[in-house]
């Protein structure tokens, strides 16, 4: 979950990796990922998630965090 508890994200066995609106349950941006990804944390001074894989880059946490 994000700092700001506004979202959560999410790493799937569909290769994607997704970011939810925590208070609507609704999927806000979805980016593909890799199926070796089974780790994620929001990075707290740019708009990435980090990975156990690497970064990847949403363009919504530009102005949402």
């Amino acid at each position: 979950m994000a700092r700001n508890g506004k979202l959560v994200a999410s790493a799937s066995g569909d290769e994607t990796v997704k970011l939810w609106d925590a208070g609507t349950g609704e999927v806000v941006e979805t980016v593909r990922g890799n199926p070796l990804i089974h780790t994620i944390q929001f990075d707290t001074a740019a708009p990435f998630l980090r990975t156990n894989f690497g970064y990847i880059k949403f363009n919504l946490l530009l102005h949402r965090l």
